[in-house]
């Protein structure tokens, strides 16, 4: 109905840049974020060459650590997660690409 179409909130336009803070529970400087195409997780490769991945809550306002492991020996500068969200693939300074199990964290 007209007044449920109403109470929608409209999405911004393309051009229009969108914006998230999320509070991520680490000291180390991310060098690379990722979001997961269906759960509401964020991936961060820090500059320790350690990855991390977060459980992000409905305000943003928080998020609590899901996996955590270093498969980089120096910075990790990118990571991406796979197209289905079953993995996590990551490239560091050590010029390494890691994929890992988001369900084994191998």
């Amino acid at each position: 109905s007209h007044q449920e179409a109403s109470q929608h909130k409209e999405l911004p336009s393309a051009s229009e840049p969108m914006r998230a803070e999320v509070a991520l529970p680490h000291r180390a400087l991310a060098f690379g974020l990722d979001f997961h195409p269906t759960e509401r997780l964020l991936a961060a490769g820090l500059i320790t060459g350690q990855i991390r991945v977060y459980s992000c809550a409905d305000d943003g306002a928080s998020a609590e650590r899901r996996l955590g492991a270093k498969p980089h020996a120096d910075a990790c500068r990118s990571v991406k997660f796979s197209p289905d969200g079953g993995a996590l693939f990551s490239a560091g300074s050590d010029r390494s690409v890691q994929r890992r199990d988001l369900e084994t964290n191998r």
